[in-house]
Parts: C-alpha cells; sequence; structure tokens
C-alpha cells in the first residue's frame, strides 16, 4: 500500500491536447462526514480548444505517509471549459462518517487521466459540535443566543446546557458560556458588556459572536485578566439560518472556544478591560 502511494504520489499521468488543470483548492476543505458535502473543483484550459467532459473523483484517506482509497470513482456530471477559461464548479460528494476530525484527498480524473494535485479535505464528525460539552466540563456550558443561530446545531450535538436570558447572564457560573447576537443598538449593547462583567470576573470563559464592525478587523478580539478571571473572545457573527451553516463555521466555533477555554496556548494575551475596550 505504501509503494501504491508514492508512486501516485511522483508519477502522475498526464493528459494531453485541450485537457483542462485542476488548479489547486488552497488550505484544505472542510466537510461532515456522513452527509452530503459540496467540493469545489476549478479547472483551467490553457490550450486553444474548448474541452467537455464529465470530471470523476475518487477519495483516499491519509495518515502520515499512508493513504487508502475509500471509494469507488465516482463519474460528476458534464462541464465544458472553454479555451484560455478558467471554470469553478461544486460537486456534492459523500465522506464517510467519522469519530474525530479525519484527513482525506480527493483524486480527479479527466478523460480518465490522473490530474494533480489532489484537493485537501478535512473532514468532521458530523456531530462535531458535541466537542463543546467536552471543553465545557462538569461546570456546564450555558447559551446567550436570542436569534437562534447557534441553539439548534447545539440541540443536535450537544446535551447539556443552559438557555439564558439577559438577566440570567450576571448570574451564569459555568466554565463557558456562547453568546450570539445581531445588531445591537448602543443602549442593547452598553447593557450586555454589564451583563457579561460578573461572569468573566468569576472565571467564566466566554466566546462571542457579535454583528461585526465594517472597520473592524476580521481577526478575534481576545482579551485576558488572568488565571483567576475569565477570557472573552469576541468574533464575527455568525450565518443567520442554520441551513446556511457549513462543516467550516462549526469547526470555526470549536477551534474559538478551544481558545477561549485554554487562551495561554496562544501566547501572550491583551490585559487590557476586556469589555470596556470592545
Amino acid at each position: 500500500m505504501k509503494n501504491l502511494f508514492l508512486l501516485w504520489l511522483v508519477a502522475p499521468w498526464l493528459g494531453a491536447g485541450a485537457v483542462p488543470e485542476v488548479v489547486p483548492s488552497g488550505p484544505p476543505v472542510v466537510a461532515l462526514g456522513g452527509e452530503v458535502n459540496r467540493l469545489e473543483i476549478r479547472l483551467r484550459n490553457r490550450s486553444k480548444e474548448s474541452w467537455t467532459g464529465h470530471p470523476s473523483v475518487r477519495l483516499w484517506q491519509t495518515a502520515s505517509t499512508m493513504a487508502m482509497p475509500v471509494s469507488e470513482r465516482q463519474t460528476l456530471h458534464e462541464l465544458t471549459v472553454p479555451a484560455g477559461q478558467t471554470v469553478i464548479d461544486w460537486v456534492p460528494l459523500r465522506f464517510p462518517s467519522v469519530r474525530a476530525e479525519t484527513r482525506f484527498l480527493a483524486e480527479w480524473f479527466l478523460d480518465d487521466l490522473r490530474q494533480s494535485p489532489a484537493t485537501k479535505v478535512q473532514v468532521l464528525p458530523s456531530d462535531a459540535l458535541k466537542e463543546l460539552a467536552s471543553l465545557a466540563g462538569d461546570r456546564g456550558m450555558g447559551l446567550f443566543d436570542p436569534l437562534d443561530r447557534l441553539k439548534p446545531l447545539l440541540e443536535h450535538a450537544v446535551t447539556d446546557f443552559v438557555t439564558l436570558d439577559e438577566e440570567g447572564l450576571p448570574q451564569f457560573r459555568g466554565k463557558l458560556l456562547l453568546a450570539a447576537t445581531g445588531t445591537l443598538e448602543r443602549a442593547e449593547a452598553s447593557r450586555l458588556k454589564r451583563a457579561l462583567r460578573k461572569p468573566l470576573a468569576a472565571g467564566v470563559h466566554i466566546l462571542w459572536f457579535r454583528q461585526p464592525d465594517p472597520e473592524a478587523t476580521a481577526a478575534p478580539i481576545i482579551c485576558w485578566h488572568g488565571p483567576d478571571q475569565g477570557t472573552l473572545v469576541v468574533a464575527e457573527t455568525l450565518p443567520l439560518a442554520v441551513s446556511e451553516w457549513t462543516a467550516a463555521d462549526q469547526q470555526r466555533v470549536l477551534v474559538l472556544a478551544r481558545l477561549a477555554v485554554a487562551p495561554e496556548k496562544q501566547g501572550p494575551l491583551s490585559d487590557t478591560d476586556p469589555v470596556d475596550n470592545l
């Protein structure tokens, strides 16, 4: 199997004539295991002839230097790539169910010729957000979500969380608090910031998704007062509808929640006031 994988890496077959090339997709794509995901394919035709054909794809599961095919080649819908142009399309693919984040490769074929590079894919469990319950530990997790942006997904993946209203925020003493808000009037924003002060001072770690400031950076804001107090991570708002959520959105929630719970792993943090400076 190892020799087969090395041969696959170093000796790709090359198409000829008008066969287009696969354009690298950049960072690994994020998908959910056991579900149909839409995977992007970009084809660039450098020739002077138009190309029409049915791309096909085969999935490989990878680990270290080993790779194992997990599907037969799947023929996709017909595509046409005019001469001198690049075409972007999306193809539906179902990845195997996984118990933890797992790396895959999508190997593309055009006119039965294998194309390089393959698309790197990080596949998450379908209930990936269940990890939030582990991050919250025995102290538990709270949710302030007046627009129900997070709640439907958490109900699917996490069984133990407390739904909070604004009056209940100051009294919450769990380990992790998720907040998701839309556009807030100045008075609403001030009231919410005051409500967050007490749990933060009591050691609650808070991940707050809020409507972004058009002039602000897209990177999350991280503020921390010390080991005896909580961390506040503020990031851009989430998709409005659950139907708009992607696997990458779920991964983003997990990455930021890990950051909130264990900020010391991310290097020096701001020691400014975590509320007044928002």
